[in-house]
């Protein structure tokens, strides 16, 4: 009885090989994902402890309840009043970024207000480190537009929870967040807001 070899085509071989590479390469990487770089990303930043903002920021907060019954930390610290909610596990939600301002309305400009640029630049700074854009948008509150920059993060996406989302009335997936700008009628920025999305 003979038996007959049939031979593979170079074109099979060639898809075996990239399919069976990527899903060793994917594979290799989620192994090689270091923890301890993933929680260092949030630190002090959105969807890190309440003690890592408590080092970063330094001082002792002022302690509140906020309107949905979270715990709300605020602090007088560069660059102004910062204010912060935080979840249950005491991971902080969400942050605000603000200045005393001497005027009535927070639609009118006063002095010290940060460009739109300027404030983008300071947001960046208390979002996850690998945080990457996910696009912009303007948002709507009330009568008051402005930009709104989403981005996605791997590390936010493992400190903070699919419940912890939804329980901080976040559509999610894990990892969005988001940068919020309140413009003065002047086109400048009065305030900012980061946090979950």
């Amino acid at each position: 009885m003979t038996t007959r070899r049939r031979a593979l085509s170079p074109a099979v071989i060639t898809t075996t090989l990239v399919l069976g590479g990527g899903v060793a390469g994917t594979l290799f990487g989620i192994y090689m994902e270091d923890p301890t770089a993933l929680a260092v990303a949030v630190e002090g930043r959105i969807g890190g402890t309440v003690a890592s903002w408590e080092s970063r920021i330094g001082g002792v907060p002022t302690r509140a309840t906020g309107e949905a019954g979270e715990v709300r930390l605020a602090w007088m610290a560069p660059p102004g009043r910062i204010v912060v909610d935080v979840l249950p596990s005491g991971r902080v939600r969400q942050a605000s970024l603000g200045r005393e301002r001497g005027v009535p309305r927070s639609t009118d400009p006063a002095p010290g207000d940060w460009s739109v640029d300027e404030a983008m630049a300071l947001a960046r700074e208390w979002l996850p480190t690998d945080v990457e854009d996910a696009g912009t948008e303007t948002f709507t509150v009330g009568d008051r537009t402005g930009p709104r920059d989403r981005f996605s993060s791997r590390a936010l996406s493992r400190a903070v929870t699919v419940a912890e989302y939804r329980g901080a009335r976040a559509d999610g997936p894990p990892g969005a967040c988001l940068a919020q700008y309140y413009v003065t009628d002047a086109g400048s920025v009065a305030f900012l807001l980061v946090g979950l999305a």
